[in-house]
């Protein structure tokens, strides 16, 4: 649980430049603008080989931001020990950190919202999606803290835990209407009680 995350078992490694090539011209075009010749030109192949490792935009859409998550999680991730008498606020500014960068990040933000609400969710949330891995990397300090000082539920499982967290954090993430003081309190209220014993 604690190894970096690489790139996903998924994505074969010729796909990282076509990846980079499809970021680099999303951010330049727009994503509605960008097409496959733009991308296999940003690449430097021919638009017959990038076809045959990646379906279409769509997929390349999902593949940058899952790449983008990727950066995020190895930026959150918590460094050094954990002091267990204050998870429950470093669990609480993990989470507004995970928002805040989720709202901020203009890549993050035109990504998602290329990605249709029915494929967003279960990509996002999934325990099968490679985000998962990554939001459990992030979280993983603290989940392995929280267990050792035996302070978390022990029913959830881990991943579990992080499922939800994902599925919260996405909630909280489009109510432009809270900020932080009022997200910080209702992750106190209503969060932190359920993942605590």
């Amino acid at each position: 649980m604690s190894e970096a995350p690489q790139a996903p078992a998924y994505a074969r490694p010729a796909r990282a430049p076509i990846v980079a090539a499809a970021r680099r011209c999303f951010r330049r075009l727009g994503v509605e603008k960008t097409r496959m010749e733009h991308v296999a030109a940003e690449a430097g192949l021919s638009r017959q080989t990038i076809y045959r490792y990646v379906s279409g935009r769509e997929e390349l859409v999902e593949l940058a931001l899952i790449e983008r998550l990727r950066e995020f999680s190895q930026e959150l991730r918590p460094e050094g020990p954990i002091d267990a008498t204050r998870l429950a606020e470093e669990l609480t500014d993990l989470l507004i950190a995970s928002i805040r960068l989720g709202r901020e990040d203009d890549e993050f933000g035109y990504l998602t919202e290329a990605i249709p609400p029915n494929r967003l969710g279960p990509l996002t949330t999934s325990q099968a999606s490679p985000v998962h891995d990554l939001v459990m990397y992030s979280f993983a300090p603290l989940i392995t803290a929280g267990r050792t000082g035996e302070l978390l539920r022990h029913e959830a499982s881990d991943h579990e835990i992080i499922e939800w967290l994902t599925g919260i954090m996405l909630l909280l993430a489009s109510r432009t209407d809270l900020d932080e003081n009022a997200q910080r309190r209702r992750l106190r209220l209503f969060i932190l009680p359920a993942l605590f014993r």
